[in-house]
């Protein structure tokens, strides 16, 4: 949760055997998702967390089943 929002970071899609680099949120008080900035970087299994007002990402595995070191921020009040 940030500003009152929920957010889906990445992910692995099963049916195509693909990860995913979509970031959507939900906000609560209009019930509705809505797809903003990617992350760089298609991830499953990563971490997610919040700090200082931004969303961060963190490690996981890409496609090809490689360890990700690299960490992405999304900051709202920019949109990116």
């Amino acid at each position: 949760m940030l500003d009152g929002k929920l957010y889906a970071a990445g992910g692995r899609n099963e049916a195509d055997e693909a990860n995913s680099n979509l970031v959507e949120r939900y906000d609560l008080a209009t019930k509705s998702w809505e797809e903003v900035a990617p992350m760089a970087e298609a991830r499953s299994d990563h971490g997610v967390a919040v700090l200082d007002g931004k969303l961060y990402a963190v490690g996981g595995y890409s496609d090809d089943d490689g360890r990700l070191s690299s960490v992405e921020r999304y900051d709202p009040a920019v949109g990116a």
